[in-house]
């Protein structure tokens, strides 16, 4: 009897232990589905709020570039974003808001101090200069609206300028033969105005020898003195740091081709900067971009005029009538063919040169003047301005 009531009291204590330890595990089980819900709950918050931060971040930028390519003209307080900005966005990833922006981005002229505190006009442009931020400075607030989450980030940007030095007086330069083929009438070589009625020798043209004259007698040509020294060399007209910052701000502002011809879009859009990989650039399939005082159309002009660099190619014009170029062509593995084109400015080569039929190439001050300013390399965050701030 003693054994069969000890047995009974064994399996009685024993149905406890497993219903505690059931009604345990369900306690568990339970908590661990409450705490699953939380950590996928927070892991999809988590995942939206750095979605929304990226935007915000991504709104920066373009916020950045917009400045490179307007400075220093900053007219506006909310800078217009690339149309293909929020496609990269897809909506099926980053709900949009059901009210207020998807992103915005704005300008504030910085308030002169240009410290890591922010300083911030309510608008651009409240210095009292009607073009130019102060200080050259400036702060852009981007902030991003998804998925019922926001991001705010905000930094001060300074653009980084360099100074062109092109020698000036230097109507033409080549590392080869110069042949010049004129009409008579007009001076194939020659210098504009002003100065009236310019001096023998007041611009200088380099070549490799004398140069090769053919057809008419040249008359006047006394203005553009044929190599005057033998210590003038490329890089010391166009010095090779200003050439390859040229070519990185090509590629940086989208007036890079590696291969021609140039679309016809790129010679009037700023900066009248175009640099030619690989091809030869025809001058006659230019679009005019400006008028010369005659009305006549021109490419770019004497007040804004452009550079124009080909890596491995020759310049040339074909066809009828006549093109006017105002800027410097710069040929790094090519030569200069011309007849039916004025270049007014200075050219460039380590190629031959043929200059052929009424006035081909004329130095011009007031281009190389309008050239040798500062220019925008690029535009950067101002170190330790960086920040991201409450959505609110």
């Amino acid at each position: 009897m003693r054994d069969r009531h000890m047995r009974g009291s064994q399996q009685g204590s024993s149905l406890i232990l497993i219903i505690g330890a059931i009604a345990a595990l369900a306690l568990l089980v339970s908590a661990l589905v409450v705490l699953t819900s939380n950590v996928m709950h927070n892991t999809a918050r988590h995942r939206t709020q750095a979605k929304v931060f990226n935007v915000a971040e991504a709104g920066l930028d373009a916020g950045q570039a917009a400045a490179w390519v307007n400075w220093p003209v900053v007219d506006t307080p909310t800078p217009t974003l690339p149309g293909d900005f929020e496609a990269k966005f897809p909506a099926s990833q980053f709900p949009r808001p059901s009210s207020g922006q998807f992103v915005t981005v704005h300008f504030y002229d910085d308030d002169g101090t240009g410290g890591v505190s922010p300083g911030m006009r309510t608008g651009v442009h409240q210095d009292g200069d009607a073009t130019v931020p102060a200080n050259n400075l400036l702060w852009i607030v981007a902030e991003a609206n998804s998925g019922g989450r926001k991001a705010k980030i905000m930094a001060l940007v300074e653009k980084i300028t360099y100074t062109l030095t092109i020698k000036e007086r230097v109507a033409l330069y080549t590392d080869e033969t110069l042949t010049l083929k004129g009409n008579g009438s007009v001076d194939v070589l020659a210098v504009d105005p002003p100065p009236d009625n310019p001096p023998p020798g007041y611009a200088s043209a380099y070549c490799d020898g004398d140069p090769i004259e053919s057809g008419q007698p040249l008359s006047g040509v006394s203005a553009v003195a044929v190599n005057p020294d033998n210590t003038t060399t490329m890089t010391s007209i166009f010095p090779d740091e200003i050439l390859l910052a040229l070519i990185e701000k090509a590629q940086g502002d989208e007036k890079y081709f590696t291969n021609a011809p140039v679309p016809a879009s790129a010679w009037s859009s700023e900066p009248r900067l175009i640099v030619v990989e690989n091809g030869d650039v025809d001058l006659k399939l230019a679009p005019d971009t400006d008028t010369d005082a005659n009305g006549q159309g021109t490419i770019w002009s004497a007040s804004k005029p452009g550079i124009l660099i080909v890596l491995n190619g020759n310049v040339f014009c074909s066809g009828g009538g006549q093109s006017k170029l105002y800027g410097v062509v710069y040929i790094v593995g090519g030569m200069l063919l011309t007849g039916n084109v004025q270049i007014h400015g200075m050219v460039l080569a380590q190629g031959a040169v043929d200059l052929r039929g009424d006035r081909a190439v004329a130095y011009n001050q007031e281009v190389i003047s309008n050239l040798n300013k500062p220019v925008i390399q690029s535009v950067r965050v101002r170190p330790g301005t960086w920040r991201e701030l409450g959505a609110n």
